[in-house]
């Protein structure tokens, strides 16, 4: 049985019910620049590290300068200090960076370390010890930034095609989604929603209320709860319905029948 009985010719979405991807597109690429941002701060000084750790030789008289480190959120420490060494009568400067996870709250004794195959090659020991820490901890912060732009990115240019082919006037296939959330924000109300189960694809999609409207969102007699919502033939991007039906261009008839047929 049909979920709504809808007029057989083509309809519009108001402007305001189309899915939004501006704000997606631009969340997209700051994440991206974050972890780009990451990459270029860390990603050097760990291989450096790494070539250092394959053959290690601590410096016995060496000078470290302006050496902090800054621990935040409790755990995330990052460390910087400024190593100047003489090794046969050369001298040798660098400037180190690094960051790692870690809960000590009591300081840090560091000394210099340098590479046995390359003299100009120094860090703090610190940064050996907590290599595989520091690998582990870039991975990850890329995996949510790189990776997490990317797929924000997907989302947008999905939502910005579905878009497109709903500022035509087309036919809707009336669906029945999954209310996953329901939230306020500001003036507005942000319905997330998924397709039923055994749909695909099983993705999330999210629908926007304005001040004044309230999505159409029904209860079936073992009280589950469901959203009324159209999609376009060419996109798996639905749009859940208020409960007036104001985002479709129905006439008075059309709209008081299609009500009625959601009642039965």
């Amino acid at each position: 049985m049909s979920i709504i009985t809808l007029p057989q010719r083509p309809l519009k979405l108001s402007r305001h019910a189309r899915p939004a991807y501006f704000w997606a597109l631009i969340g997209a690429v700051f994440l991206m620049v974050i972890g780009l941002f990451m990459m270029v701060w860390q990603l050097p000084g760990i291989q450096h590290d790494w070539t250092i750790s394959r053959n290690p030789v601590l410096v016995q008289d060496g000078n470290i300068e302006n050496a902090k480190c800054t621990t935040r959120k409790a755990i995330f420490t990052d460390c910087e200090a400024h190593l100047s060494y003489v090794v046969d009568g050369t001298p040798y400067e660098t400037e180190v960076s690094l960051m790692f996870v870690d809960f000590n709250t009591d300081g840090y004794t560091v000394n210099i370390v340098r590479s046995g195959d390359d003299p100009s090659l120094a860090t703090m020991d610190i940064g050996i010890d907590k290599l595989w820490n520091r690998v582990i901890l870039l991975a990850v912060l890329l995996l949510f930034t790189i990776g997490g732009g990317f797929a924000l990115f997907l989302q947008g240019a999905r939502n910005m095609r579905a878009s497109g082919l709903m500022a035509r006037a087309g036919m809707y296939d009336p669906v029945g989604v999954t209310i996953a959330a329901v939230a306020k924000t500001g003036k507005r109300q942000q319905v997330t929603m998924t397709n039923p189960a055994g749909a695909k694809p099983k993705a999330q999609f999210m629908s926007s209320f304005r001040k004044g409207e309230e999505p159409l969102i029904m209860q079936t007699s073992t009280g589950e709860v469901f959203g009324i919502a159209v999609k376009p033939a060419g996109t798996p991007v639905p749009v859940l319905l208020d409960r007036g039906l104001m985002r479709l261009d129905l006439t008075a008839d059309e709209r008081a029948a299609a009500l009625a047929s959601v009642g039965a």
